[in-house]
């Protein structure tokens, strides 16, 4: 009979190491996956921001390009009448 229980102690045991090493696995798993997930957030903020400046400066440059087409030429014209 005492055989018989540390047999099932023994195999208790077991599985409970075995699961211990699954959550082990699972918790470094985790962690290595959040480190990539930040560092990849942080690359699409940079480059969203730097988009993002892009696109202002090209709309500057185009608004200021627009309003050069119409600004009136300061220089001799002549008056045809």
């Amino acid at each position: 009979y005492l055989d018989y229980k540390t047999k099932i102690c023994v195999s208790i045991h077991e599985v409970l190491k075995a699961v211990t090493e699954s959550q082990t696995w699972a918790r470094l798993r985790e962690a290595h996956d959040r480190m990539k997930a930040e560092h990849l957030l942080e690359r699409v903020t940079y480059w969203s921001i730097g988009e993002t400046v892009l696109l202002f400066v090209i709309g500057i440059g185009q608004v200021m390009m627009l309003r050069s087409f119409f600004n009136e030429k300061k220089g001799p014209v002549a008056v045809s009448t």
